[in-house]
């Protein structure tokens, strides 16, 4: 039998690891006991896109709102039917801004939710 904390080999008979002193459970698998080097890889990896994906949403959601402040401004300065028409497009943009903010919270949230269902 293996140690899940460890992962030295013990006899079956044994109740704690004798290289650690961790209480011995019934598996026969170093597998299902350790974590292996590769799941921390995995993890790590999948954090680090986790992190590149928000940034990059934090930096599309900020590039989004700018251009719509410069349509706003730049209608100010359009004759007649032209500001309509910048404020339409401006308008849209803040739309997108936040069409896009409200799908990126209900994402986080069906995340952390599906992420709680799994721990149980």
């Amino acid at each position: 039998m293996f140690c899940s904390e460890c992962g030295s080999e013990n006899r079956n008979d044994r109740k704690f690891c004798t290289n650690c002193g961790s209480p011995l459970k019934d598996y026969t698998k170093p597998r299902e006991n350790l974590i292996m080097y590769e799941d921390i890889k995995e993890e790590q990896n999948k954090v680090k896109n986790r992190n590149f994906t928000n940034k990059t949403f934090a930096i599309a959601m900020t590039i989004i709102f700018l251009i719509a402040v410069g349509v706003t401004v730049g209608t100010f300065f359009m004759p007649g039917n032209y500001k309509l028409i910048g404020g339409i497009v401006a308008a849209c943009f803040y739309l997108a801004f936040v069409i896009v903010g409200i799908v990126k919270v209900i994402k986080i949230k069906h995340i952390s939710k599906s992420k709680k269902e799994n721990k149980k």
